[in-house]
């Protein structure tokens, strides 16, 4: 629906022009706040609609040893065409630390399920296969957590590849700087293996999370026992959004480095395309109540990081579902306000960002218009 008017806030930002001109021009002829008011249902409204599923990202999970160095998960639904580079760039690593490979079939239908298999005969001695039923990218993952005997864990999708010192850069820092999160840079590949894009950091041994890192969960090492107390919720779309709430306000000593270790693949039938018009999109909105609530129920404090952060993923959900029927995203607006107010007290939190100033003003007032305007231009 908004899609023309992000459109235009990008040409405009080419030319420069104005900021109150571009806020002008991207919310002419919006819905005023006045032409709305919703009452306290407008979450039910919502799920029946499209319903929240149920998964949560607690759970009570204790690692019984440790025999490796490294865990690198790599769940798998039929990626036949992309699986077998995944899995070799992974073997023919060039290390002196010792890693296991944790390969899940995840009720592929394709020859998915054949490949990890072979894989997993030819190198028994440092991959595990395991097979089940399709239970989602959450489900999948979360079957392997059980399995971890590595010291450090890391998440590798089967689409992507990585690079010969994938292991190697990501642990000789983690063991020497004894940290908690080591992340890496970049490449974006296209369907042909052509590089589209490098995303490289600076080498940084003490940064903050949420103002560097990149929030996929590739790319980066964790140390295992952050994860002792959380899982993937299962059921949602966009379920990577767990580890801003749950893993990285746990992380003490988080490094980046330079090192291009993860190329990750542009698939055209990615979520990012696929969930397009989609009610099941509602998720983006449903897993960051979900979370919020998870983070009351563990005693986690909500700082002011997870507070700016949450007005920037409330945007993010928002742009998710704008090709929605508008009463949707109206009933939609009303449970994010609400949500910021219920877990973001305004006598508590006031964003420091300035980018964020007027998001925060637009909530807080409950101004769908301005909203709308400030989210586009975002």
């Amino acid at each position: 629906m908004y899609e023309l008017r992000r459109s235009i806030d990008r040409r405009m930002r080419k030319l420069k022009m104005p900021k109150c001109l571009k806020e002008f021009v991207v919310g002419f002829n919006l819905s005023e706040k006045k032409d709305f008011l919703l009452g306290q249902d407008s979450f039910d409204k919502l799920m029946s609609i499209s319903p929240s599923p149920k998964g949560t990202s607690i759970v009570n999970r204790r690692q019984e040893k440790i025999n490796y160095d490294l865990s690198i998960v790599v769940p798998a639904y039929n990626v036949s065409q992309y699986v077998a580079d995944c899995i070799k760039s992974l073997i023919d690593q060039d290390t002196e630390y010792k890693y296991q490979i944790i390969l899940i079939n995840d009720g592929s239908t394709d020859g998915t399920r054949d490949i990890l298999l072979d894989y997993s005969k030819k190198y028994p001695t440092n991959i595990i296969f395991i097979d089940q039923g399709n239970k989602g990218l959450s489900g999948a993952r979360n079957v392997a957590l059980n399995y971890v005997s590595g010291r450090y864990i890391t998440f590798v999708d089967t689409d992507d590849v990585v690079t010969s010192k994938f292991v190697q850069s990501l642990l000789k820092v983690a063991y020497e700087q004894d940290a908690d999160i080591v992340e890496g840079s970049y490449q974006v590949i296209d369907v042909d293996d052509n590089v589209i894009q490098s995303n490289i950091h600076f080498l940084n041994t003490n940064v903050n999370a949420f103002k560097a890192l990149y929030g996929y969960p590739w790319g980066k090492a964790y140390r295992s026992s952050l994860l002792n107390d959380i899982q993937f919720p299962e059921g949602f779309w966009y379920e990577d959004t767990m580890q801003m709430y749950r893993l990285w306000p746990k992380a003490n000593k988080i490094i980046t480095i330079p090192e291009i270790i993860y190329r990750y693949r542009k698939n055209p039938q990615g979520i990012t395309n696929d969930s397009k018009g989609k009610v099941k999109a509602l998720d983006s909105l449903y897993i960051t109540i979900r979370l919020l609530e998870d983070c009351n129920v563990e005693h986690i404090a909500l700082d002011g990081d997870l507070y700016n952060f949450t007005l920037s993923q409330m945007a993010m959900n928002f742009l998710r579902i704008q090709d929605l029927d508008e009463n949707i995203l109206k009933n939609a607006f009303n449970v994010i306000t609400q949500t910021i107010d219920k877990f973001f007290p305004a006598d508590v939190f006031k964003t420091s960002d300035v980018q964020l100033r007027k998001l925060e003003e637009s909530l807080r007032n409950k101004d769908y218009k301005k909203f709308v305007v400030y989210c586009i231009m975002l």
